[in-house]
C-alpha cells in the first residue's frame, strides 16, 4: 500500500503528492525492467500518436 497526503496550504485538495508517488514508482518499475520496458513505453507512445489522442503541434 502507497499512502500519500492530499492536504495543501490552498483552498483546494492537490494529487501533486500522489501523481510524484506514482511517478517514483514507474522510474523504479523500468529500471528494474530495463530496456523492454521502454521499448514498451515508445510503443504505447507511438500507439497514442497515431490514434489521434494527442495534439500535435503541426496539427492546429
Amino acid at each position: 500500500t502507497l499512502l500519500f497526503s492530499l492536504s495543501s496550504p490552498s483552498f483546494f485538495p492537490s494529487i501533486v503528492s500522489g501523481m510524484g508517488v506514482a511517478e517514483c514508482l514507474l522510474a523504479m518499475l523500468v529500471a528494474r525492467h530495463g530496456r523492454e520496458a521502454v521499448n514498451k513505453i515508445e510503443s504505447a507512445e507511438r500507439y497514442l500518436q497515431r490514434s489521434g489522442a494527442y495534439v500535435m503541434p503541426d496539427k492546429f
